[in-house]
Formats: structure tokens, sequence, C-alpha cells
């Protein structure tokens, strides 16, 4: 049976190539680099932001300031422990992941050209968690992803005697599923490193 050469795979093996040579592939140093410079330019802007919303919020009387000072200074923690911390290998990582959601297909047929592998099942509550599940698997592209939203409502009683009110609270669920497969092919989807970050 004839492949159709537009369905490609993803090469793994190139990541943990990336990953074992990461300390002497000089494209690799440079692309972790640039992610570095980007991650840090954007904590120091969020620390000016901080240090702006913390001075003005010295006078506030009525504490909004305060509050949102007191919120921006653990998002900054946050950033800042990411940016200044984080290894290389999962810098390489991130990005290959990134990549990866960019370029996954999502088939909704299957062609008559194609052979594929089926590697399971995927049924989960979000959308997320469908890239997670088929990264996991080394899955090429999902066949069938679909998706279900539904909501329910939970009424409560709140106070007590004449005083009571009738409080209704309304949740949002959804649901994918989709069958992760993995494609007989020697064509590759081409990982460049700092692909996210392209100047």
């Amino acid at each position: 049976m004839q492949q159709n050469t537009q369905y490609k795979k993803f090469n793994f093996n190139q990541l943990d190539e990336r990953l074992n040579s990461i300390n002497q592939d000089n494209e690799t140093i440079q692309c972790i680099d640039k992610i570095k410079k980007a991650s840090k330019s954007k904590v120091y802007i969020l620390g000016i932001v901080f240090v702006v919303i913390g001075y003005l919020a010295i006078g506030d009387d009525t504490n909004i300031l305060r509050t949102i000072a007191f919120i921006l200074f653990f998002v900054f923690a946050f950033r800042a422990i990411g940016a200044f911390t984080k290894t290389k290998e999962s810098y390489i990582k991130e990005d290959f992941y990134e990549f990866y959601k960019t370029n996954l297909l999502r088939i909704g047929f299957v062609p008559n050209d194609l052979q594929y592998e089926v590697l399971g099942y995927i049924n989960t509550d979000h959308i997320e968690k469908v890239f997670d599940e088929a990264y996991n698997l080394q899955a090429d592209a999902i066949i069938n992803i679909t998706s279900a939203r539904h909501s329910s409502s939970k009424v409560s009683t709140v106070g007590l005697n004449v005083n009571n009110n009738i409080s209704t609270k309304v949740e949002h669920h959804e649901h994918w599923t989709g069958t992760p497969i993995k494609i007989i092919s020697d064509q590759y989807h081409n990982y460049i490193p700092c692909s996210t970050f392209k100047s």
C-alpha cells in the first residue's frame, strides 16, 4: 500500500540526541540563551510593574492596589525562580513540547493510504490533557478527536427560617476523546531548537 508522504511522525530520538549533546552543541546553547533572555526580560518588566504598584499602594486607603501588589509579588517570585533556576534540559523539553503541539495532526477521518498503529484511547476533561497524553505516548497524530460540553446546576439554601436565600451554582464541564496513533512512515517533522523563539 502506497503511503501519503504528507503524514509525518515525530523524531523523539532527535530530542534525546539534543539532550545528550546539550553541552557540546553550540546551536542548542545559543537557542537556550535566547529563551533565557526572553524569560528574564519578562521578569524584569514584571518586577518594575510590581515596584510601581507597590509604591502607589502605600497611600491606598481602599487596599485595592495592595491586593494587586500582593498577587504580583507571588507571580513575580514564581517567574523569577523559573527564569533563573531552570535547567538547560527543561528549556529544550519545553520547546520541543510546544513544537509537538503545533505540528500534531488532528485527523477527522482515516485516509485509505495511511498506515498506522493505534496507541490507545484518550478520554479526558481538558484539551491540554489531550496533548499531554498524546505526547507521553509519543503519538504522531490523533484520529477523531471530539469534544462535548455540558452544564450542571446545584441549588442550595443559604440562611435560616424566613431569611432563607436560594443560591444556584452553575458548573461547566468539558469532555475530550480521541485515538492517538503512530504513523508508519520514513518522513519526519524537522525539529529546530528554539522553534518558538525565532527572531
